[in-house]
């Protein structure tokens, strides 16, 4: 008995399925479940030694503005937020999302629709329609490398020039 209790006995585990269906929700829900950060404490008092950010996240809330190229973005909006939080930690890492084709958040993807493939380089022109631009998985992939494989490199000499 203990043996067939180590397995899944069921089509669709209830743990990701309602009725056969992918179970959907949304990251702030977890919210409602989680501890105040500061409770006692409030921020400005604390030493911050490394703050973790979701860079997919940073690119749906930082948006290009007046950014015309993904050169400038990356230059004049991107990189800046990123620095501004040196001012408080004194680590900061980006961590970005991988989209995997066996992915369970696949079929979600797909059901948001997709919109125009824009190859990323620093000089090509960031679309009008930023939201749409960030519907396609490639466009976001590329994008991710792009502002990563510079983060490095960057953040290294502007964190020297800011300490």
């Amino acid at each position: 008995m203990d043996e067939f209790f180590h397995h899944e006995n069921q089509l669709y585990p209830p743990s990701l399925s309602q009725g056969g269906a992918l179970r959907s929700g949304s990251k702030s829900e977890l919210l409602d479940c989680s501890v105040p950060f500061h409770t006692e404490h409030e921020m400005s008092d604390m030493s911050i030694e490394c703050c973790v950010l979701d860079g997919a996240a940073i690119v749906q809330m930082v948006r290009p503005n007046c950014s015309s190229t993904f050169g400038d973005y990356k230059n004049k909006v991107f990189l800046p937020y990123i620095c501004s939080l040196l001012k408080t930690a004194r680590r900061v890492d980006v961590i970005f999302d991988v989209y995997r084709h066996d992915s369970l958040k696949m079929q979600t993807r797909q059901k948001r629709g997709t919109g125009v493939r824009t190859r990323v380089t620093a000089n090509t022109k960031i679309p009008s329609n930023w939201h749409e631009f960030l519907r396609v998985d490639d466009n976001k992939m590329e994008l991710f490398h792009f502002l990563a494989n510079t983060l490095d490199g960057e953040l290294t000499i502007r964190d020297r020039q800011l300490h």
